[in-house]
């Protein structure tokens, strides 16, 4: 969940019924319908895909082309977002820049070096940490070398466009620009650090996202369902995978459009040390060693064996999970461009979010009791308290998450006049009434 903006009120204190009751819920940063017309396109390119002797990674270009086409195409001529003030753009000729001049070609050269820079300095850290040259990453790799000519092609005229245009030229990339340059008098050190950090984001969770889109796809148009097996596991294994797949293919244009011109541009990220420790620990490789090692809270029971021997219960457990992990999936739709962890790009009002703050965690992480059933004793009940202990570090780990997200976005205004609609408004609003660490706190206020 993604969303500081430039002013930060976050020191005032706020009254939580007259904000809410002022402000009402305010207007979210993206469309429901061009978000739709994204999932339509994904799920047409699936359709047109079953079948096809394409690669994997050509299935997964071909899928990502399909979903956002539309949403941009929506978003630029439509909803017209380019003109929000929020993108940092100026429009009205009498307010543009002139003519392009020496003075600005030298600013947008400065920031091409200062991308050049940022993208060699992912590129050692790629080069150098072993985890890289494994051949999970591979389908990455291969499409970085088909698609990355033609992305450094658009990059110059896009720079130059957009340049002319902005209320404040000198941004993150100029900053780098001129570090590299050796300029440092010149750099302001918190512009810097935010462009560091959302790259560092980008290029740690796009391959992730990247990769794990290439290999759902292909589970997806090489199902067993739609190889002619019946039943309902077959059927839920399918639904399983196509919402995981748009999920990512969601996730991964999140990490992909990070543009002021279609206001998908990071705002701010995260800067704290407990925010990144608790979303990187949910991901490869951290994953590996905290989920497996220490929090592995599964045995041989599943749910489908559970309840082998009860169809009917089976497929009514079956479809509540399935109902859970279209609740994470709607979540993630939602954000149309925008999503991306650990990153302020927006504040979401619609969709699930209408509902509660944090739709996906919520959802997810009752689906994962479902799935485990922790609580059926295998190998004695002292067995069952520890898998249940264990999965409630995991669900604390997403609590944290959500905290660490609501403290971030916080910074923006409008972010506080949501939460608070949400603590008077939302669909669990109960629950925060009855246990009063989950209600949330505006800044400058201490809970009652």
């Amino acid at each position: 969940m993604n969303r500081p903006a430039a002013r930060d009120n976050s020191k005032t204190p706020v009254s939580e019924t007259a904000a809410s009751e002022a402000l009402g819920r305010p207007p979210s940063c993206a469309n429901g319908w061009v978000a739709m017309s994204g999932l339509a396109g994904f799920l047409l390119s699936l359709i047109l895909m079953y079948g096809s002797n394409l690669s994997p990674v050509h299935r997964s270009f071909i899928a990502l082309a399909a979903a956002v086409l539309p949403m941009v195409l929506l978003d630029l001529f439509v909803l017209r977002v380019h003109r929000r003030p929020s993108t940092g753009l100026v429009w009205p000729r009498a307010q543009m820049a002139g003519p392009m001049d020496r003075s600005s070609v030298k600013r947008v050269l400065v920031k091409l070096i200062g991308l050049a820079g940022t993208i060699a300095a992912i590129g050692i850290c790629y080069w150098l940490f072993p985890v890289y040259q494994e051949r999970f990453y591979w389908p990455y790799w291969t499409a970085l070398r088909e698609a990355g000519p033609w992305l450094a092609a658009a990059t110059v005229p896009y720079f130059f466009f957009v340049d002319r245009r902005m209320a404040d030229p000198h941004d993150g990339y100029w900053q780098a620009g001129m570090a590299v340059l050796g300029r440092f008098e010149q750099v302001n050190g918190a512009l810097l650090r935010q462009h560091a950090l959302g790259w560092i984001i980008k290029g740690y969770f796009l391959p992730l996202m990247f990769v794990y889109l290439t290999n759902i796809i292909g589970a997806v148009v090489n199902s067993e369902f739609l190889g002619g097996q019946g039943g309902f596991l077959p059927f839920y294994r399918l639904i399983w995978d196509t919402s995981f797949a748009v999920d990512l293919v969601f996730g991964t244009l999140g990490y992909c459009l990070t543009l002021r011109l279609t206001d998908s541009q990071i705002r701010s990220s995260d800067p704290t040390f407990l925010g990144w420790a608790v979303a990187v620990a949910c991901y490869q490789p951290f994953s590996n060693l905290l989920f497996h090692r220490y929090l592995e809270y599964q045995d041989d029971l599943s749910w489908t064996a559970w309840l082998a021997d009860i169809p009917a219960l089976q497929v009514l457990w079956g479809s509540v999970i399935l109902a859970l992990i279209g609740m994470y999936t709607w979540t993630t739709v939602v954000f149309g461009c925008r999503f991306s962890n650990l990153t302020h790009r927006g504040i979401l009002t619609h969709g699930p979010f209408r509902l509660t703050k944090h739709p996906a965690y919520l959802s997810k992480n009752l689906a994962w009791w479902l799935i485990a059933v922790p609580f059926i004793p295998t190998a004695g009940f002292d067995e069952a308290i520890r898998d249940c202990l264990l999965l409630i570090g995991v669900n604390v780990i997403y609590f944290l998450r959500a905290r660490t997200e609501e403290r971030h976005l916080s910074r923006d205004p409008v972010y506080v006049a949501y939460a608070l609609w949400i603590e008077q408004r939302g669909a669990l609003r109960g629950i925060g009434r009855v246990f009063p660490l989950l209600r949330y706190r505006p800044p400058g206020q201490s809970l009652g």
